[in-house]
């Protein structure tokens, strides 16, 4: 029987430093994410967002899967189109 594939959000926080991060984080089916490595979708998204992220101002890569935006309404246009892309 095949795994599930997790759900992929882009979940919204602000850091210490002021900052808005958006983290694209796994939401694995109750009990099928223990143990396993990110899915090859969250690669796909990703690498989506590496190359999106590029024509946003005020937006920095911090992490592998995590921007910091200077501007909490951008960070919130950012999801919205995320979400738009990669509805389900």
């Amino acid at each position: 029987m095949d795994k599930e594939e997790p759900m992929i959000e882009p979940v919204l926080t602000r850091n210490r430093q002021r900052q808005w991060v958006i983290t694209l984080e796994e939401l694995w089916p109750q009990g099928d994410g223990e143990g396993y490595n990110s899915s090859s979708g969250l690669d796909k998204r990703v690498e989506w967002c590496e190359e999106e992220i590029k024509k946003w101002p005020g937006v920095r890569r911090m992490a592998w899967d995590q921007w910091w935006f200077d501007d909490k309404g951008q960070a919130e246009k950012f999801i919205t189109l995320y979400y738009l892309v990669w509805a389900r």
